[in-house]
């Protein structure tokens, strides 16, 4: 069981990495070519400004996962909820009888 935990972990990493890296790399790469390396700081506002972006990404990765389990959860429980309506309904009927 261990085993699997942690290698679900480890996949969900590597699925992070593998949607953020390029596109945080292409940020670089961008102010890079915009700023240019040639001083200090030119490379610090680079490396800022790769690392900003590339914690924007991730945020927005985590809202997107974020929803999506909002969603999948408020559906469990209208589904439930269905299911306890009905099974109040029955019940009703049964004392009813």
């Amino acid at each position: 069981m261990a085993f699997r935990k942690n290698t679900l972990a480890q996949i969900k990493l590597w699925a992070w990495g593998a949607s953020v890296g390029p596109i945080t790399t292409l940020c670089g790469f961008a102010l890079a070519k915009l700023f240019g390396t040639e001083t200090v700081q030119d490379i610090i506002i680079i490396s800022f400004g790769t690392l900003l972006f590339g914690a924007a990404v991730v945020w927005w990765w985590w809202v997107m996962y974020t929803i999506a389990k909002i969603s999948d959860n408020t559906d469990k429980t209208a589904k439930n909820i269905k299911h306890v309506a009905d099974e109040v309904g029955s019940l009703r009927k049964d004392l009813i009888e």
